[in-house]
């Protein structure tokens, strides 16, 4: 569907027999704003600018849907009021009567209700600047009867003063001055996606400027606070953007919840989403190791803006999860399909990936919406989708699913090996058998395979024992198949029958040793450990070792192999033969997705009963290896035999735990300042500034800075409001851990935390590799902590700190130091004291001076009038400069 009306494609919402769409921005007449499509409405006359549509809900069990246009304005003399209404909209697309059923006239009296923002997304002093707006407000209408209420909302609501209280409470004016911010999270509406039996959901991006997720119980009233640890978040990254429950096997139990944070930034890629779990009345997101769904690297992508849990589209039993990305590609926009899967889980690699080019040349923000319901349209029998863009809403048809099984047969099915006196080579023919069936509901299908057979894959010519005509390897062919109609072809084959391998004995013929039943069960047991390692540190590691042992303990065992599988970030670099006959290759993920694969051949081709072996593995760690919080390596051992001991151990999957490493550099101002002592009125502007620069790899964290504030009961600083730092928060004051501080302080003349109280704040960030952050303390120092130290000349260092938090078990500081923990960085000030001046020591010490230094010239005078000649002198006047 193709609209050039203004934000068509906003909402969708795809019901049984139609699609409705918003356009909530769409001015169609000077007093008309916002439409829905499909149909064109006829609103009531006062639904003036309404921008219908700007919300838009459905009831799959109805079908029945609601659209609401929350900006109707009514001028109301100096006061203009904005006023919503909903429509529902019923499955023949007409309109029930609006809710309300009209907006009221401005009344000749209005009694006025104030509802203050108090979450914590409002600064201090904006929320200042509301009570003040409060109080002019009430004195301009205090001439007339007009009634006033105060509330204030947050995660809860508050009622400070009733219409009927308002005056009758005190001084109103001082009952307004100390109404305090509740300093909570801010509940958006838009936000609310789903109630989960007696547990509503609740998205807030916008709190604390960061965002956070509600689980509000209904029946208690108790509310769950969910959000990230404090060195995870970021700021800006509207966490619980989008919100959305899953019941993954149609139980009606809802197993899994999804939270979006469309704009977290990470290296490579924005935006995430976060796979929690609902256990009974509570919801665990497990932040210490969380479960995240991720699109493709992309500098702008939003993964996350919507979500819409979907039908069982690949027809495995468990529904599937789809994930809008509208910024992808430069704004054309993509959506992402992820699989449930059984035990209550989730695929954390998505199955499909589709872009708006894809779909339609031109397309942008392709994902900007999707509907939350599915419907088959197309009447295929399979759910279709429908995905809003900017202008146009595309239906996206399913694709049936069918399978396609590959057998391979040989005849003969075993080679023997008893006949040492055979020179000539083994005829042998190979079947291959492809069979499709459907999976979900289709009646015909068909698919041309091309397939390639490789014989003794693990060897290269010319060590090759299989190989068809002309000592080839490889053999193609294509076939066509059909729905439940099994399709064949054969090929013929030769195998070497004379084959050596080298011992330290020298050459010999392989044999079998299968026992008096001449079944040979081989009784393998493979485990493997990490050499040397309780964790892998990126950044510091270069080398990950894998130390795999392999034994057998039954009977003969066949081209027994072991397989390892490791996590893309890991490039294999080489193995090392501690015991036994020992051949491994290697292939590293090439998506990014898949995991890695090491296929190593264990005294091919016989691994002889009661024998060991062992080998190291070497994988690589690139400094910028993206690697979950753990890393999961399996090994896996198999062999050719046709049975196997009950006793035999061939699966291990064991994990490492991994962290990053970061480093940071920390630069900070000096400032000087100085004051005379007795003086307690006196104070001095400082700034100081703090600048981190983030080396290594792009990380959340927060800087934590401790500036002394107080010395046993006098401020630091002259006004202690104004000691404020952008961009941080202020976290709980610091007492010092000693009472007693003058002897320290004439001690080491230094005023830090260990002897003032400290006020701290707290500022998370997220840095991208080399990113620098400044922070700045300003304020105004006071003179009036200098005089109970009781030096009156003296020169102290007045430092506060900055230190970082992160999530440790993530990340490891890069240091020399054993523990690996980060600095400790100071931040001086340097404040000088001087004594008092005393002006009557300098007057009279001034005088006697003149004095004696007349006295001294007189008698030089006189001397000098013996030799020369006679002065008379008449008058003298001595002026003393001060």
């Amino acid at each position: 569907m193709l609209n050039s009306a203004a934000g068509f494609g906003y909402q969708v919402v795809q019901r049984q027999s139609d699609l409705l769409v918003s356009a909530p921005l769409e001015q169609y007449s000077q007093n008309r704003k916002g439409k829905i499509y499909r149909c064109t409405i006829s609103e009531p006359d006062f639904a003036i600018n309404m921008s219908l549509g700007l919300t838009m809900k459905s009831d799959p069990g109805t079908q029945n849907a609601v659209a609401c246009g929350p900006t109707i304005p009514k001028d109301c003399k100096s006061i203009t009021m904005y006023r919503g209404v909903c429509f529902q909209i019923n499955r023949s697309n007409r309109f029930e009567r609006p809710i309300p059923p009209s907006v009221k006239e401005c009344p000749l009296q209005a009694d006025i209700a104030f509802l203050l923002d108090g979450s914590g997304s409002v600064h201090s002093e904006d929320f200042q600047t509301m009570k003040t707006f409060v109080k002019n407000l009430v004195q301009s209408f205090l001439s007339s009867d007009t009634k006033f209420s105060v509330s204030q909302f947050s995660t809860s609501s508050k009622v400070h003063y009733y219409f009927d209280n308002f005056f009758s409470s005190g001084s109103w004016e001082s009952n307004i001055d100390g109404i305090k911010q509740l300093d909570q999270a801010t509940y958006t509406a838009e936000a609310i996606e789903h109630v989960v039996g007696s547990v509503t959901v609740v998205g807030a991006p916008r709190y604390k400027h960061r965002g956070a997720v509600f689980a509000v119980n209904r029946d208690s009233f108790r509310n769950q606070k969910i959000e990230p640890f404090p060195w995870q978040y970021q700021t800006g990254e509207y966490f619980g953007a989008e919100v959305c429950t899953m019941d993954i096997n149609n139980d009606d139990i809802t197993e899994l919840i999804f939270i979006s944070a469309p704009m977290y930034m990470e290296p490579d890629r924005e935006g995430r989403v976060y796979v929690c779990r609902l256990t009974g009345l509570f919801v665990e997101c497990n932040f210490d190791d969380p479960l995240v769904l991720r699109g493709r690297a992309a500098v702008k992508g939003r993964f996350g803006s919507s979500l819409a849990v979907l039908p069982d589209l690949n027809s495995d039993g468990f529904r599937d999860l789809a994930v809008g990305a509208p910024l992808e590609k430069d704004g054309e926009g993509s959506i992402y399909i992820f699989n449930g899967e059984g035990g209550g889980r989730i695929s954390l690699t998505y199955s499909q990936r589709i872009t708006g080019s894809e779909v339609q040349s031109g397309l942008k923000f392709f994902g900007l919406s999707i509907s939350q319901s599915s419907f088959d349209h197309s009447f295929d029998g399979l759910p279709d989708l429908a995905v809003g863009s900017k202008g146009k809403v595309v239906l996206l048809r399913s694709r049936p699913i069918v399978m396609v099984k590959a057998e391979v047969s040989f005849n003969p099915n075993q080679i023997p090996t008893q006949n040492e006196g055979c020179s000539k080579p083994l005829e042998n023919t190979a079947t291959v058998c492809f069979t499709m069936s459907r999976v979900s509901a289709v009646n015909t299908a068909q698919a041309v395979i091309n397939y390639t057979i490789t014989l003794d894959a693990t060897r290269k010519p010319p060590n090759n024992r299989a190989y068809v005509s002309g000592k080839q390897q490889e053999r193609s062919g294509s076939v066509i198949v059909v729905l439940r109609r099994q399709q064949c072809s054969t090929l013929k084959l030769l195998i070497e029958s004379e084959t050596k391998f080298e011992t330290k004995s020298g050459s010999r013929w392989f044999d079998i040793n299968c026992g008096t039943d001449n079944k040979c069960v081989d009784n393998l047991k493979v485990d493997f450990t990490f050499t040397r390692s309780s964790e892998v540190k990126v950044g510091i590691d270069e080398l990950l070792n894998v130390t795999v042992t392999v034994e057998n303990r039954g009977e003969n065992s066949y081209n027994s192999r072991v397989i390892l599988t490791y996590p893309a970030g890991l490039s294999y670099r080489k193995f090392t033969i501690q015991q036994g006959r020992i051949g491994c290759n290697s292939l590293d993920s090439e998506d990014g997705l898949s995991r890695g694969r090491t296929d190593c051949t264990i005294h091919k081709p016989i691994f002889k009963s009661k024998t060991k072996a062992s080998f190291i593995v070497s994988y690589g760690i690139d400094t910028n290896s993206q690697l979950e919080r753990k890393l999961f390596v399996t090994a896996n051992a198999t062999s050719g035999n046709q049975e196997h001991a009950t006793t035999n151990e061939l699966y291990k999957n064991k994990s490492i735990d991994v962290r990053y490493s970061i480093f940071m550099t920390f630069e900070s101002s000096l400032s000087y300042n100085n004051f005379t002592f007795g003086r307690s009125d006196l104070q001095k502007p400082v700034q100081q500034s703090i600048k981190i620069t983030n080396d290594i790899r792009a990380l959340n964290f927060t800087v934590v800075i401790r500036v002394p504030m107080k010395l046993g009961k006098k401020d630091i600083w002259v006004n202690l409001i104004s000691l404020q730092i952008a961009d941080c928060q202020r976290g709980i004051d610091e007492e010092p851990p000693v009472k007693t501080f003058v002897s320290q302080i004439r001690k080491n003349k230094v005023v830090d935390c260990s002897v003032a109280k400290c006020r701290v704040f707290k500022c998370n960030t997220f840095m991208g590799i080399r990113e620098s952050r400044t922070y700045q303390i300003s304020a105004n120092l006071s003179s009036g902590w200098i005089e109970q130290i009781g030096l009156q000349s003296a020169k102290f260092l007045l430092t506060s700190t900055a230190s970082l938090e992160y999530d440790k078990n993530q990340y490891i500081y890069f240091s020399a130091a054993s523990d690996n923990n980060p600095p400790v960085h100071k931040i001086d000030a340097d404040v000088e004291v001087y004594p008092k001046p005393n002006f009557t020591k300098a007057i009279i010490g001034g005088s006697l001076g003149g004095l004696g230094f007349l006295a001294l010239l007189t008698a030089s005078l006189y001397k000098v009038k013996d030799s020369f000649y006679t002065f008379s002198i008449k008058s003298l006047h001595v002026f003393f400069l001060m």
